[in-house]
């Protein structure tokens, strides 16, 4: 963990997981960095909650639709939304999660507050962009 946690104050941010303890504890360590947390427990129900978020942080892995479908889902809107996925398979040599696009993928298990200082600078590198 950084020095300071992230501030992530005024960001809303989507998680999914499958796995309901990691999801409570990434929920937990974004609301503490002060961002406004939704949580889904699927690829399908995070589409259905995509609406006015400003990043996205998936798992990779996940029955029925996995976090590449779900990147897919988030890169159609209309307007650019980051991508971070979380991955417990090493995925330095899955090609087909290197081709995705994500903004950034992290190998589990992650620290909490790695996931916000991760969050925090991609959107600062999307400011600098601009």
């Amino acid at each position: 963990m950084s020095a300071a946690p992230a501030n992530l104050k005024g960001v809303r941010v989507l998680i999914v997981d499958d796995h309901g303890d990691s999801l409570e504890m990434f929920m937990e360590a974004l609301d503490f960095c002060g961002a406004s947390v939704l949580g889904a427990s699927s690829a399908r129900e995070a589409a259905t909650r995509l609406g006015g978020v400003d990043v996205v942080v998936t798992d990779l892995v996940m029955p029925d639709r996995d976090g590449i479908w779900l990147l897919e889902q988030v890169r159609g809107l209309p307007r650019r939304i980051p991508v971070l996925a979380i991955s417990g398979i090493a995925v330095a040599h899955d090609t087909r999660v290197a081709a995705a696009g994500f903004d950034r993928v992290l190998l589990k298990p992650v620290d909490p507050f790695r996931l916000c200082d991760e969050i925090e600078a991609v959107l600062r590198e999307r400011t600098a962009r601009r």
